[in-house]
């Protein structure tokens, strides 16, 4: 009953900046009053002692398992929103987080304007750099390059291939 109470009561005051304080202060004080109390006469005081601190244990953890949760809600409330920026934008966005591998991510819009499914093809710069026109091809690296060394913005026009066969001609920018 009290650890149902604590929840209800902890939800309430998971978004408040003090309480993590609040619950640390509660531990402590269980703690406290573990040790100041005098269990009866012929119990075993280290059992007594061992029931508070896995009950402050418990107390101190149900804040963490709640910040956890929060977290995991927020990120897929971001994860939702930016999935509805995509589809309601006309740009391919691609990312490629890890310079020193090949994996990119591309946006679903970034595949269907080349003529792709999501996912029908590797997400990889080896792949991109395939798609690009062979006279755009070098211009296109050299803005990438000078982008990458001296942080200049990065904005080409080029032309990728699409799936059939044909080129467009694209903005690149990063």
């Amino acid at each position: 009953g009290a650890l149902y109470l604590f929840v209800i009561l902890a939800t309430l005051f998971v978004r408040q900046k003090n309480f993590t304080f609040l619950m640390g202060g509660v531990t402590v004080g269980l703690v406290g009053v573990g040790l100041l109390l005098s269990p009866e006469e012929g119990t075993d005081h280290y059992a007594f002692l061992n029931r508070i601190i896995q009950v402050a244990g418990i107390l101190a953890t149900v804040p963490l398992i709640i910040r956890q949760i929060t977290i995991q809600n927020d990120l897929a409330t971001n994860e939702e929103r930016m999935n509805l920026a995509f589809q309601a934008t006309d740009e391919g966005i691609w990312d490629w987080r890890d310079l020193d591998h090949d994996h990119q991510w591309w946006a679903p819009k970034f595949y269907m304007l080349l003529g792709y499914h999501p996912g029908e093809i590797s997400p990889s710069f080896s792949q991109l750099k395939t798609f690009i026109h062979p006279e755009d091809l070098a211009p296109t690296l050299q803005a990438l390059e000078n982008h990458l060394k001296d942080r200049t913005p990065f904005d080409v026009a080029c032309r990728l291939k699409t799936r059939s066969n044909d080129y467009r001609w694209f903005r690149v920018r990063g």
